[in-house]
């Protein structure tokens, strides 16, 4: 009941319209129907973005695609912006984005540093005992993910999880994230 009160009274106005002539006087007994096309609130889920745009299209791909559009105006990628994943499916990342953006969805991206080592490139492991290291290559990756996807992307999750997973910035506890 609170929130049907809430919708009332936060997210409904009442509209008046006047129907005028070519000469601009008011015209009555006038038919006159609405459709809205789009609103302002954001309604989002996470693509998977191998299912959108898949290497040979098939009619689950269409019908993935019409549902998305149908029901959602924002989205966020559900894996493939992650780091590991991020350097597997770049191309089709930036090409699943660029379908996205030219259906006017708003895009988060999600995430540029999940701080567990087991969400991470093998590689940055090898930098846990040089956070100097460990800090330029985080640095680098954000770098490139970002300006990669900045022509779609203007917002993003910077650190996933952090409470639960914190390997990565135990490991960089006491050294200054400050850029010199």
């Amino acid at each position: 009941k609170e929130a049907e009160e809430r919708v009332e009274r936060v997210r409904k106005q009442d509209l008046k319209i006047e129907v005028l002539s070519e000469r601009g006087r008011p015209l009555t007994n006038v038919s006159v129907s609405i459709e809205q096309l789009r609103h302002s609130y954001r309604f989002g889920t996470a693509v998977v973005f191998w299912e959108l745009m898949p290497q040979k299209e098939s009619s689950n791909t269409l019908k993935y695609r019409s549902v998305l559009q149908s029901a959602f105006n924002a989205c966020s990628g559900e894996s493939d912006l992650k780091w590991a994943n991020w350097l597997e499916t770049r191309e089709k990342s930036l090409n699943s984005l660029a379908w996205l953006h030219s259906y006017q969805f708003a895009l988060r991206g999600h995430v540029l540093l999940w701080p567990s080592w087991s969400k991470a490139p093998a590689f940055l492991k090898t930098l846990e005992k040089n956070p100097a290291s460990l800090r330029e290559a985080i640095f680098e990756h954000m770098r490139d993910v970002v300006s990669a996807t900045s022509p779609y992307i203007k917002e993003w999750d910077v650190i996933n999880e952090p409470m639960f997973n914190r390997e990565i910035l135990d490991a960089l506890s006491g050294y200054s994230f400050m850029t010199e």
